[in-house]
């Protein structure tokens, strides 16, 4: 594998982690044994507890809600609770801990997991947490979940402290203040982080993205030379649609950057993982045909 860069710190998995947000649509398929167990009053159980850990307010804590869910009683098998993370598992064990949007961020996509769209359509509605339970809606809740563990976890501000408020945020301006006021600068610890969350900001409304900031966030990965989140940037504009939409609306500028990033990309993993070989460093033959396979894709 390729060496650490500490101004990168970029997750691998977090693109796929909101696209599953995305596809809520489209239940996982599960096993027969787990789905009768996920049936009826139990999913509806389930949808409940979780969805009140999502949308509780500011300053809830996990004992007040969620209990019941991974107690030392708790009647589930491991089978079952298989599909739920274990750095989930873990926080909430711990009583009285303060809800951050990480929690939030993870209940969700449990719920997403566990419970039919129907049932948590219904719980939505029935709770009040929110009068619209349309696709879109949801999705929204989810990327702003998503948005809110990221700005969360950098130690940026949040414009509001409610889930449901900050998904009706307009994603593209959001990005453009948090730009005005931390982008451009290699100094933050969490560059690559930050410029491919202003990245899924800038393209979040697909029909409507904002090229000029979408070539300022390439041009500043660039830059600072961080190949993983290059090659997250990249697939984030190749998988959200952007770049079909940028050669329908014929900017040049836009297919232009990303065909750079990409050339830009390619030399940087060629070249550690040259030096690594001369060096006699060894790395994860697996993780690298991976990341190979990746790169060709885009």
């Amino acid at each position: 594998s390729l060496p650490d860069k500490g101004n990168e710190n970029v997750d691998c998995n977090v693109l796929s982690r909101k696209q599953k947000m995305r596809s809520r649509n489209k239940p996982a398929q599960k096993s027969p044994q787990i789905a009768n167990c996920f049936e009826g009053d139990l999913a509806l159980q389930h949808a409940r507890e979780l969805l009140c850990i999502v949308f509780a307010r500011q300053g809830s804590t996990v004992a007040s809600t969620c209990g019941f869910l991974f107690g030392e009683n708790s009647a589930y098998d491991d089978s079952i609770l298989s599909s739920v993370p274990e750095n989930f598992t873990k926080e909430f064990h711990v009583n009285s801990k303060a809800l951050s949007f990480a929690m939030r961020h993870r209940a969700l996509r449990v719920a997403t997991i566990l419970c039919p769209q129907e049932v948590i359509a219904r719980v939505v509605l029935e709770e009040t947490f929110s009068g619209d339970v349309g696709d879109d809606r949801l999705n929204k809740c989810a990327f702003g979940s998503f948005v809110a563990m990221e700005i969360e976890a950098m130690g940026l501000p949040l414009p509001h402290s409610d889930l449901v408020q900050l998904s009706l945020m307009h994603f593209p301006s959001y990005a453009r203040t948090i730009w005005r006021n931390h982008g451009g600068s290699s100094s933050h610890r969490f560059s690559g982080r930050l410029h491919l969350l202003l990245l899924e900001l800038c393209v979040n409304h697909h029909d409507t993205v904002d090229w000029d900031l979408f070539v300022l966030i390439f041009s500043e990965l660039k830059r600072l030379e961080l190949p993983r989140s290059l090659l997250l940037a990249c697939e984030c504009a190749v998988q959200s649609r952007a770049v079909s939409l940028a050669a329908s609306q014929k900017r040049l500028d836009v297919l232009q950057i990303v065909a750079h990033a990409t050339r830009k990309m390619t030399e940087l993993i060629v070249s550690e993982v040259g030096t690594n070989l001369g060096a006699g460093i060894e790395f994860d033959a697996f993780e690298c045909s991976s990341t190979l396979h990746r790169l060709v894709a885009v």
